[in-house]
C-alpha cells in the first residue's frame, strides 16, 4: 500500500511539473535562434555572397523548366524540324492542340519567372551592399541583368505580352504585376543588354555572360525585330572580336 501511495505521489508531482512547463512556455512567444537558415535579409553581407547569388541564377538555367529540357521541347515541337507521337503531352504540342495549362507551357512560364525573380533579388540586394567594391558590384549586376534579359527574350517570343517584373517581389502587391506591351518588354530587354555590354569585360569565365554575349543577344533581338542595320552592326562587332569562328561540321556543336 505504501508503495502504491509513493508511486501515485510521484506521478502527481511529475504531472504538476510538466503542466507548469507547458503553461509557462505558452506565456512567452517562442523565438528560435537561427543557426543554418539563409535569408535574403541576412545573406548579402560579403562579396562572396553576391557572387553566390549570381551563380544561383545560372544554376537554375539547367532546370527542365528553362534550358534543361522544356524550352527545346516546345520550340522544336511547334516547328517543322521534328515530329513526335509517343505521348499525349508531345502530341498536343506537335498538333498545336494545347492550352495555357499544358505542362510544357505552364512549366516554362514558371521556370522563366523563377529565374527573373532570382535576378531581381540579386540586382536589388547587391546594389544595396556596402562591403563590395563598385566594379565587382556592377559586373555582378550586369550578369544578373543579362540573364533577366535572356528570360524575357524567350517569354516575349513565346507569349507576346507578358508581366514585366523588374523589381524584387516583397509582398503580394508587388507579386501582382500586370502584362506589358511587346514594345515595353523589348525596351527592358535592350536596356538590360546594353548595360551588360558596357559593363562586362569582352571575355570572362567560361559559361558566364560577358560583353560579347550581350552583343550577340542584342544582334538576335534586333534581328527578331527586323532592325536589319542594327542587327548587322552588332553581329559584326562579335565577328570582328576574333573570339569566335564557324565550325565546318554542324555535329561538332554537340
Amino acid at each position: 500500500m505504501q508503495t502504491i501511495k509513493s508511486t501515485t505521489r510521484n506521478i502527481i508531482c511529475l504531472l504538476t511539473v510538466a503542466s507548469g512547463l507547458v503553461f509557462s512556455s505558452c506565456e512567452d512567444a517562442l523565438e528560435e535562434e537561427v543557426f543554418s537558415f539563409i535569408s535574403k535579409e541576412t545573406f548579402y553581407t560579403e562579396p562572396e555572397d553576391a557572387e553566390a547569388a549570381v551563380i544561383g541564377i545560372y544554376a537554375f538555367l539547367t532546370n527542365d523548366f528553362t534550358y534543361g529540357r522544356f524550352i527545346y521541347d516546345i520550340t522544336h515541337l511547334i516547328d517543322d524540324q521534328s515530329m513526335i507521337h509517343r505521348n499525349p503531352t508531345f502530341i498536343d504540342m506537335d498538333d498545336f492542340n494545347f492550352t495555357p495549362d499544358h505542362p510544357l507551357v505552364r512549366n516554362i512560364w514558371r521556370g522563366h519567372y523563377l529565374v527573373i525573380e532570382r535576378a531581381n533579388v540579386a540586382i536589388n540586394r547587391i546594389g544595396l551592399m556596402e562591403n563590395i567594391d563598385d566594379e565587382s558590384r556592377n559586373k555582378l549586376i550586369a550578369e544578373a541583368r543579362f540573364l533577366r534579359a535572356n528570360m524575357y527574350f524567350n517569354l516575349v517570343r513565346l507569349f507576346g505580352n507578358v508581366p514585366l517584373s523588374l523589381e524584387e517581389t516583397q509582398d503580394i502587391e508587388t507579386a501582382n504585376v500586370p502584362k506589358q506591351s511587346i514594345e515595353a518588354i523589348y525596351m527592358a530587354i535592350e536596356e538590360d543588354l546594353r548595360f551588360s555590354e558596357s559593363t562586362l569585360d569582352a571575355t570572362g569565365t567560361l559559361g558566364r555572360a560577358n560583353a560579347l554575349s550581350a552583343k550577340a543577344m542584342l544582334a538576335d533581338v534586333y534581328l527578331t525585330r527586323e532592325q536589319w542595320a542594327e542587327a548587322a552592326a552588332k553581329a559584326k562587332e562579335v565577328i570582328d572580336s576574333g573570339q569566335f569562328q564557324l565550325l565546318e561540321n554542324f555535329e561538332d556543336i554537340f
